[in-house]
Formats: C-alpha cells, sequence, structure tokens
C-alpha cells in the first residue's frame, strides 16, 4: 500500500484480507488506478473519510462483488469500476453528485441499486452494459443523461425519470430490448439520436407537450420494429410525414395534458 499525502496510490493483492481492504482514516482521495486489477478484492466499502473516487481506480477488478460508497464522496471517477463483472451490489450514500463517463460501464452482473437524491449528473456511458438491471430511477435533480447512458443494458425493463429532464442525449437507451412502453415526461424538449435504436419489444410512445418536433433527431427510434402506437400533442402542427415513424401508427392527442414523468415499462 502507498499513501502520498491523503491520496491512496497504490494497493495490491498483498494488501488485502479475506477478499477486503480497510481505507485507512486519514485517506480523502482514492487515486486515479489505485485498485487496478486486484484480483484478490471481493468487497469494499469506501469510508465516509473519503470524499472523491479517481479514475479507474477499481477498474478490472473481476472478483468484485459488493460496493458500499458513503456519502461523503461527491464524485466517482471516469472508468472508476468499469469491467467489474461480477459485481452485483452497489449501495450509493446520498452526497453523491456525479457519476463520470463509463464509471460502471462493462459491470454485466449488476442488479438493481437506488440512485441518490444528491445526484446531478450521469455521464456518457455511464452504465453501458449493465445487462442484468431490470430497474432504475433517475433523481429528481438530473436535467441531462449523458450519451449511451444506459445502452444495452438489455434486462431494462423499468425506468423511471424526473419532471427535472430537459434532455435525452444521443443513445441513452439504445439496445434496451426489454422496453414495452415509453412515456416521455413533459419538460424535455429534445431527443437525440438513436436514443431507443434496437428497442426490438417497444410497442407504444408517449411525446409531451413540451417536445419541440424539430429538436427530435429522425434516427430516434430507428429499428423499433414492433412500434405499433406514437402518441403526438395536439399542439403540434406540422406534416405527419415528417416525424419519424410510419404515419398509421400516429395517432395525435385532442387536447393538451400534463406528463409528470417518464415511465419505461
Amino acid at each position: 500500500m502507498r499513501i502520498e499525502d491523503d491520496v491512496l496510490v497504490k494497493v495490491t493483492d498483498l494488501d488485502i484480507e479475506n477478499g477486503t481492504f480497510k481505507i485507512p482514516s486519514n485517506v480523502t482521495i482514492i487515486g486515479n488506478w489505485a485498485f487496478l486489477n486486484c484480483g484478490s478484492l471481493k468487497y469494499i466499502e469506501i469510508p465516509d473519510n473519503v470524499t472523491m473516487i479517481g479514475d479507474c481506480a477499481f477498474c478490472e477488478c473481476r472478483y468484485l462483488e459488493k460496493v458500499t460508497i458513503a456519502g461523503s464522496v461527491e464524485r466517482i471517477g471516469y472508468s472508476a469500476f468499469q469491467d467489474c463483472n461480477n459485481l452485483i451490489v452497489l449501495v450509493l450514500g446520498d452526497g453523491i453528485k456525479v457519476i463520470e463517463k463509463y464509471a460502471f460501464s462493462g459491470c454485466s452482473s449488476l442488479t438493481n441499486f437506488v440512485l441518490p437524491q444528491s445526484l446531478l449528473e450521469i455521464k456518457a456511458k455511464a452504465f453501458q452494459g449493465c445487462e442484468s438491471i431490470d430497474t432504475i430511477v433517475i433523481p429528481s435533480n438530473v436535467e441531462d443523461l449523458g450519451p449511451d447512458a444506459f445502452k444495452n443494458c438489455s434486462d431494462l425493463a423499468n425506468v423511471v425519470l424526473p419532471e427535472s429532464l430537459v434532455y435525452i442525449q444521443d443513445g441513452t437507451f439504445q439496445g434496451c430490448y426489454s422496453l414495452k412502453s415509453v412515456t416521455i415526461p413533459n419538460g424535455v424538449i429534445r431527443i437525440g439520436s438513436w436514443v431507443f435504436e434496437g428497442c426490438d419489444n417497444l410497442e407504444k410512445v408517449i411525446l409531451p407537450d413540451s417536445l419541440d418536433p424539430f429538436l427530435m433527431d429522425y434516427h430516434a427510434f430507428d429499428k423499433c420494429s414492433n412500434l405499433q402506437t406514437i402518441e403526438i400533442p395536439a399542439n403540434w402542427k406540422l406534416d405527419l410525414n415528417n416525424l419519424p415513424f410510419d404515419k398509421k401508427f400516429i395517432k395525435r392527442r385532442e387536447t393538451s395534458k400534463e406528463i409528470n414523468k417518464m415511465q419505461l415499462f
């Protein structure tokens, strides 16, 4: 083990006992690549003296099964737990504000967990390829989901997104083929490219009054081969031929209605 000032710089398999490692009380930052490829690590608890988890800190710890992170941590770094493909249990403390790019990408065994209400940003590909997640609730302060944030989460069938959401970025739910119905919340003004591409079981989409039809990418729903109903706002005054759907599936609402949250199920 090596510590420089208050940064935990390096831990090796020789420092791990009975599958875990106790982080010293004088450590406030887990440094970049600190636990990289620690094959003996099965469980880690990040205590409340730690405020940041660095980039690639636990990357490719392939036998890591459980992670508990205290609310004192504000940032989970780039690729922090990427390719920890045996990680099953994740406990996130209320205090975390940013989950960086690729933070949990490739954690294919990760099951359901609770995102804290303190969370402000979920960046690109943060949970890409987390194939075992079936339910996710996005906290109420998140306005923007990074591109490909939940791409290829193949078991994802239930999602609740908050009223605060303004943008759904490119590829956010691409390849989430367990989704059957999508209701976009009122407040969303833009839907990016390939957001739901390849969601083969998606049957119904409800679009909100707030959505600007010219800010919905033409390829947002590519390869949704079972799509049967698309409900559009009454206030959309445009040629239906300009929408990325077969006209026979489009249903225009007779009156405007408020949609408070997004649910996918």
